[in-house]
């Protein structure tokens, strides 16, 4: 199967059996034979056994001279050790430690018995004779890469009429043989995974332990028609016929003889002799096997090479004729200026001769003079240099003493206020702390808002440790009175405004028995502007929007109203909004009274109260607010939903991502009985 790792467990194996078992297995039964001659022939035929093992590790191996090893072990074990074998089985069952041994001898003999009649019947197809040849063919090839690499080493230098007909040659011809390169890279690596190390260069691929092939070779080039595929065949046959085309063009016009042409690469129909025709890649490329592909291929180069010589030998012919004639003109420039140029040669060295006589003198007396000023110069650079880093120096020091007298004054400074400020920070957070403690404190209970309704849920998520938000829960006789309100602010100043909301709307309740949810919030209104205004100060604008909702279980009725924030009802016909009042609750110039919605009692309706800090936050893909209809649809998919407080926060914090909470959150879901 090619298991990884196989060829190192079945060696290991053997070896084991062959070099560690046998012998001690024979050690043991020659301790127990008492017959001299019994030992003898126990040794013999472990040492027999022995040799093999070796032999098929060594076969297995592909070590030199193992398949003549292989040939004379399969003989020996048909015709003497496997008779010999059941033989000794038969004679030695009654003494425990050769009975054990010949049964596994026997198992061994089998194993080997079976492994020579499959190899025999295989069907095996031994290529080693083919690489052979194919080793050959390829040195012949890139010898004659070789000698064309060294013709256009030559040409490239020189300069002659038919130079770009040149580069335009060697341009085509390295550009078909990257292809056919590619060609049978891809056919190696594609078709067969196996190729043998040693002439995986030659493109030759072991097809020794591969079956069905021929449909491998059919799939990798059926697809004619993909013109974007280096390795696929009709490609190939374009880079062929512009290659002819380039080379006859340029052969002839350096000839200038339409007549002669050269080696012409045959991609055309085959006909074969029956009459019948068949295409060039039909009858080389995909009804041969694998091998004889990349055979056909390597021999394909040699013909490109071969070709691509002739026409580099014509440009050899007129580059050398072309340099005669330099030569020869050269040479009659050469013999008429001869004369005049010894005479000129003649003069001009005297005159270097007396210039550079006066030049050294010169460069002499100019190289002292410079070696003593260059001495002085560098002298007084080393004396100011040397003055400059003692005055920093000096002057560093002074500054740093300075500035470190200056550092400690404030390092000590900042150490008393960092003191200060974390004692401050500390009672600060205590008291907000135990402001939370009065805040959670006049919240209701959630158990007993849960006793009046099928399904009570409370999400409440302040942003800060107190809140501006806060839920609201009373009964008085048969009514029953629950509102979400968010008042001015959050953290500290909205907790306060939140107590001024809390107090005004018990006192609306059970001081002034306000009844319906509109004068309840109207009554309330009136509260807290009277709280807020001061006369020695400037009225305070500072509310809370609402959204209060009274149920008569008694009645069947159920009353609502709300200042900015709405109400939302789900029955099994969908989600429902009633408009609250643009008012809120505090001060304004102009107020009206608050609108009481009378809502048609029904078993199993939802009633969704909730401030707006869930569809103002920012967050998702866009940084975007939520807003009320995506806060619609996710509460409708919580809402009937088991631990639907849980699976609500979970998809807000999802929401939120790496953003800030930037208010408060309070939403209450009801359900009906």
């Amino acid at each position: 199967m090619y298991w990884p790792g196989a060829s190192a467990f079945f060696a290991a194996g053997a070896l084991f059996f062959t070099l560690l078992y046998i012998p001690l297995i024979t050690v043991q039964i020659c301790l127990t034979q008492p017959d001299i001659w019994k030992r003898i022939l126990t040794i013999c035929q472990s040492v027999i056994i022995m040799i093999l093992g070796i032999g098929f590790t060594f076969s297995f191996l592909r070590f030199p001279g193992a398949a003549t090893l292989l040939q004379l072990n399969k003989g020996l074990i048909l015709g003497l050790l496997l008779p010999y074998a059941l033989y000794h089985l038969f004679v030695s069952y009654k003494q425990p430690v050769q009975k054990t041994h010949a049964r596994v001898l026997l198992i061994y003999f089998l194993a080997n018995m079976l492994t020579v009649v499959l190899l025999s019947g295989s069907g095996k197809i031994s290529i080693r004779p083919i690489l052979q040849q194919t080793q050959k063919v390829e040195q012949q090839v890139r010898d004659n890469k070789n000698r064309n690499l060294q013709i256009i080493q030559y040409l490239t230098p020189l300069q002659f009429n038919n130079k770009p007909r040149f580069i335009a040659m060697r341009n085509i011809t390295h550009k078909l043989w990257q292809h056919t390169q590619q060609f049978k890279i891809h056919l190696v690596n594609s078709v067969d995974q196996k190729a043998i190390p040693d002439t995986a260069w030659f493109s030759a691929v072991d097809i020794e332990h591969k079956q069905d092939y021929e449909n491998t070779l059919a799939l990798l080039f059926s697809n004619l028609n993909d013109t974007v595929n280096p390795c696929n065949i009709k490609v190939l046959k374009q880079h062929i016929r512009c290659f002819n085309d380039t080379c006859a063009q340029i052969y002839n016009a350096i000839k200038n003889d339409a007549a002669l042409k050269p080696i012409q690469i045959n991609i055309e129909s085959i006909k074969n002799e029956d009459g019948s025709t068949e295409s060039w890649e039909q009858y080389y490329l995909l009804e041969s096997p694998a091998l004889s592909v990349c055979n056909i291929i390597t021999d394909l180069q040699n013909e490109i090479l071969n070709a691509e010589y002739q026409v580099l030998l014509e440009f050899v012919n007129q580059a050398t004729q072309l340099l005669q004639t330099q030569q020869q003109f050269k040479h009659l420039l050469q013999h008429n200026i001869n004369h005049v140029l010894q005479e000129q040669a003649q003069k001009l060295k005297d005159l270097n001769t007396a210039h550079e006589n006066r030049q050294n003198t010169l460069n002499r007396q100019t190289k002292e003079l410079q070696t003593v000023k260059d001495q002085n110069t560098l002298m007084i650079l080393s004396i100011i240099i040397f003055l400059g880093l003692i005055a920093y120096v000096i002057f560093s020091n002074i500054q740093r003493k300075r500035l470190n007298t200056k550092l400690h004054a404030q390092n000590q400074k900042i150490e008393f206020q960092k003191t200060e400020l974390l004692e401050k920070q500390h009672e600060i957070l205590d008291s907000i702390t135990y402001a939370r403690r009065l805040q959670e404190a006049i919240l209701p209970n959630k158990q007993a808002m849960a006793l009046h309704f099928k399904q009570c849920e409370i999400y409440y998520k302040p942003k800060a440790i107190v809140a501006g938000d806060f839920y609201w829960f009373e009964q008085k006789q048969d009514w029953i009175y629950i509102a979400v309100a968010d008042c001015t602010g959050h953290g500290v100043p909205g907790a306060m405004v939140s107590m001024v909301g809390y107090n005004a709307l018990q006192r609306a309740v059970f001081e002034f028995n306000c009844v319906e949810p509109g004068a309840i919030l109207d009554k309330a209104r009136v509260l807290i502007a009277e709280t807020f205004s001061n006369q020695k100060t400037e009225t305070v604008k500072d509310g809370m929007d609402i959204s209060l909702v009274a149920i008569n279980k008694i009645q069947n009725t159920v009353l609502w109203a709300g200042a900015h924030n709405p109400l939302w009802t789900m029955d099994i016909h969908g989600l429902h909004e009633i408009k609250a009042t643009k008012q809120s609750v505090g001060f304004a110039f102009d107020p009206k009274p608050f609108t009481t919605h009378a809502i048609p009692y029904q078993e199993n309706l939802y009633i969704f109260l909730f401030t707006d800090g869930m569809p103002d936050q920012f967050g998702g893909a866009k940084g975007k607010k939520m807003k009320y209809k995506q806060f619609s649809e996710l509460l409708m998919q919580t809402s009937q939903i088991k631990n639907a407080v849980e699976v609500l926060d979970q998809k807000f914090k999802e929401w939120m991502q790496q953003y800030e909470q930037i208010d408060d959150v309070c939403v209450i879901i009801l359900q009906l009985k």
